[in-house]
């Protein structure tokens, strides 16, 4: 139904990536109604042949 991204941090790493800590908040509809679902992510995110890419990532 709906998502809102929040990202808590941006973190250039030496290897010329970037670690982004992510909040994901879904609005999810269930037979019993809306409900909201948090998660915490990491992304680990490069560019390969020029293009940037997620090349990693997890749940906490």
């Amino acid at each position: 139904m709906h998502d809102d991204i929040v990202f808590n941090s941006v973190t250039p790493l030496s290897n010329g990536n970037v670690q982004l800590d992510v909040t994901l908040t879904a609005t999810e509809e269930t037979a019993s109604g809306n409900v909201l679902q948090v998660y915490h992510l990491y992304y680990q995110v490069g560019q390969e042949g020029g293009v940037w890419k997620i090349l990693d990532g997890h749940s906490i």
